[in-house]
């Protein structure tokens, strides 16, 4: 059970410094804020995020909560194979500097995880989780490039716009807390790491651990997104943060399994290539193949150390 917790800290260490981060990325490169402020910022509200909506809205758990069952005898095996998995993919997404999403990582290693274990997956929700992300992408861009024309057009003054595009990295953090948050506490409970009446101190701990890895290890993130992918103008920024966060809200409220990273990345490559300003196709393309990659790689990887764990522990 300790080595369990150990690696569920380290995966939210790792979600902290490669997802949340992403939240700040806009405000970071069109200069609306500093990016060590921006880190401590992004930290304070995915902490935010994570109680408040897991104690009072928690229709994402419940639905990660679904993808698998278990046996409970098994049960710690296939958290730390599940685990192990997402933080050795995060590591190197890490050290490539790509913007993975931890969510999905989880999500594929746990059903990886339960096949490996002969415990039940839901193909339904599977599926969803896998492909859902598909929808994002096309609403995100595309509500993206209307809002990046609406603002050029609409008269507002240069601090009035930097602190619409704060408030909105604001929210954007806010909904990473709410979404990863909840996934994290699924595949934990789930799988035995704490019993219900711990609920609300694992809440606590899961926030808190991913702000740590934002605080600490996000600027190498923020950088590739915001300085390599897509540096933003005040407008940009503005418009990626506002069609991301629309979606986000929306998928989160109903329980649907989304990437903050997708959201955020396609919604400010799109607003900044609307503005004018220069993205790198090439940089794009890596995080696109590194997104595409997480769900075969971490399912495979998580079948695999179940099957080991198995054969060491029992």
């Amino acid at each position: 059970m300790l080595f369990s917790f150990i690696l569920y800290t380290c995966a939210l260490f790792a979600d902290g410094a490669t997802d949340a981060a992403n939240s700040v990325t806009g405000a970071v490169s069109s200069k609306a804020i500093k990016i060590s402020v921006a880190c401590a910022f992004s930290a304070l509200l995915t902490f935010i995020g994570c109680i408040i909506f897991c104690t009072f809205f928690p229709a994402v758990f419940e639905n990660t909560a679904a993808v698998w069952e278990i046996d409970k005898r098994l049960a710690p095996i296939a958290l730390c194979a599940s685990l192990a998995a997402v933080s050795l993919w995060s590591l190197i997404a890490w050290i490539m500097g790509l913007p993975t999403s931890e969510g999905h990582a989880l999500v594929s290693s746990a059903a990886g995880s339960a096949l490996a274990l002969s415990g039940r997956i839901s193909t339904f929700h599977f599926t969803f989780a896998a492909l859902g992300m598909i929808p994002v992408l096309l609403i995100c861009f595309a509500s993206s490039v209307l809002f990046t024309k609406i603002l050029a057009k609409i008269n507002m003054g240069e601090k009035t716009k930097k602190y619409l595009v704060i408030a909105s990295t604001a929210l954007s953090s806010i909904l990473h807390g709410a979404q990863d948050g909840q996934k994290f506490l699924a595949l934990a409970m789930g799988m035995a790491l704490f019993s219900k009446d711990k609920a609300f101190q694992m809440v606590v701990f899961t926030g808190l651990i991913m702000s740590l890895g934002t605080i600490l290890a996000g600027q190498r993130i923020i950088k590739s997104m915001g300085e390599s992918a897509a540096p933003s103008t005040i407008e940009s920024a503005l418009a990626a943060d506002i069609a991301s966060c629309l979606s986000l809200i929306v998928l989160t409220f109903f329980g649907i399994i989304a990437s903050t990273t997708h959201a955020k990345m396609t919604a400010l490559a799109a607003a900044s290539r609307a503005a004018g300003e220069k993205v790198s196709v090439s940089t794009l393309l890596l995080m696109l193949l590194a997104w595409i990659a997480t769900f075969p790689l971490c399912f495979a990887l998580s079948f695999f150390l179940s099957k080991l764990f198995y054969i060491i522990f029992l």
